[in-house]
């Protein structure tokens, strides 16, 4: 008598587990900002990303960003 293997099921993907994983890594990021004391503006200043400032739009910031990440890998948009 020869013993067949199972074949698994493929599991459905579970939605609220990311989305609780996603929502611990933005409260952890959260809690060690406030505990450093460095923030996302300061972040983007000690990068050398001069077009953002915590003064702009966001609009503005993510735009920034962009414009500074291509200029790094060296495309243009």
């Amino acid at each position: 008598m020869a013993i067949k293997p199972k074949i698994r099921e493929k599991k459905p993907r579970r939605w609220d587990a990311i989305l609780v994983g996603v929502g611990m890594t933005i409260g952890f990021s959260i809690i060690m900002m406030k505990i450093s004391g460095i923030w996302p503006c300061e972040m983007i200043e000690s990068f050398g990303i001069q077009d953002n400032s915590c003064a702009k739009t966001l609009d503005q910031n993510i735009n920034g960003i962009i414009e500074w990440f291509f200029k790094k890998i060296n495309f243009q948009q």
